[in-house]
């Protein structure tokens, strides 16, 4: 059996997925070994991910999450909505199915422990190995999935569990594949622009996450865990100075071509000032400026930008937004991001 994707195979996961991006691999069972250590070195922090796992039947199967793989001693399930399982061969037949993750089940999308390779669910709904490995035959007897009585933590559409890996826990191979991260470092602001480094604001309400977004990506590239951006949870916006961050691939590569910028969320009273995020745009605002609502930037600050050339200026403006609030947020909440979003049209700008 061909333990690999082919074209129809990888097209098929990222329209599932919803990118266009090449697929990076980052782990092979058959090339570096059943080994739980080995894929926590290789694989963790590194963002959304898929895993794609090959058995004796001609079966090819797997699942895919937006969340980072973690080493945790004690273990922890990480929640995703965006998490699911999928078949792609089934008796060496094409069947392309998606298994969505159940929405109550969320909090239990995946299993991070050290000991353990990647883990779907909260009753391991897919084939996965807890020591060292080694193969017999060229085969690899991984564990079976434990249901009980709890059913999987994924939508299966009338599909018996058992389905999903044709009820063969043994695997040929095991790729874990990264769909984003390459394409993300490879890229370059257009050339006629002549900005070397695309300026992307985060944009959200407080709370929203804009700073542990940045945080997040920071650690993606960086390859461990980063918190370089202040971050929690409070009533009042944590961001008190305009911050440029720079974003370095790997402890000592080469910074990429894009830096994200962090400033104060939007709220009723003490938010960002309407001129200070105009300044902003325009590239007029220094890095490291303090935010005060009763003092709002000008031309006689010091350090005003007064003839700010196109790389001092936002390029994008990302807005950030609570994936778990989203339905319940209020129209004053709309209507506020709305207001900010005028003033990007205003200047021919986007949002993403």
């Amino acid at each position: 059996m061909d333990t690999q994707l082919n074209e129809e195979d990888k097209t098929t996961l990222l329209q599932w997925i919803g990118v266009e991006a090449p697929l990076s691999l980052l782990y092979k069972m058959s090339r570096d070994g059943c080994n739980p250590w080995t894929f926590h070195t290789k694989c963790d922090c590194k963002g959304p991910t898929i895993t794609v796992m090959y058995n004796g039947n001609n079966t090819v199967y797997g699942g895919y999450t937006s969340q980072n793989w973690n080493s945790s001693s004690n273990g922890y399930f990480a929640w995703d909505q965006r998490a699911f399982l999928f078949k792609l061969r089934y008796n060496g037949k094409s069947v392309a199915k998606k298994y969505p993750i159940k929405a109550d089940k969320c909090g239990y999308a995946i299993y991070c422990r050290n000991n353990y390779g990647p883990s779907f669910g909260e009753s391991h709904d897919l084939p996965y190995f807890e020591k060292d490995i080694s193969a017999s035959n060229g085969v690899y007897q991984l564990n079976r999935c434990n249901y009980g009585n709890d059913s999987t933590t994924y939508i299966m559409g009338g599909d018996e569990e058992e389905a999903i890996y044709n009820n063969e826990a043994s695997v040929r191979d095991l790729e874990y594949c990264q769909e984003l991260k390459e394409y993300v470092q490879n890229f370059c602001p257009y050339e006629k622009t002549s900005v070397d480094k695309a300026k992307i604001l985060l944009l959200g309400e407080v709370g929203s996450g804009k700073s542990s977004f940045f945080n997040t990506v920071n650690s993606i590239f960086a390859g461990f865990v980063t918190f370089q951006a202040i971050s929690g949870s409070a009533q009042k916006s944590l961001t008190n100075t305009f911050r440029t961050y720079h974003i370095r691939d790997g402890k000592a590569g080469k910074m990429l071509n894009f830096k994200l910028c962090d400033t104060k969320g939007l709220e009723k009273e003490g938010g960002i000032d309407p001129h200070d995020f105009l300044y902003i745009l325009d590239g007029n605002m220094p890095d490291k400026h303090m935010l005060n609502p009763d003092l709002p930037l000008s031309p006689e600050t010091q350090g005003f930008v007064k003839s700010p050339s196109a790389k001092d200026k936002i390029h994008l403006v990302a807005i950030v937004i609570d994936a778990t609030i989203v339905d319940v947020m209020t129209e004053e909440s709309i209507e506020t991001i709305k207001s900010f979003q005028k003033k990007l049209y205003q200047r021919g700008m986007i949002s993403l």
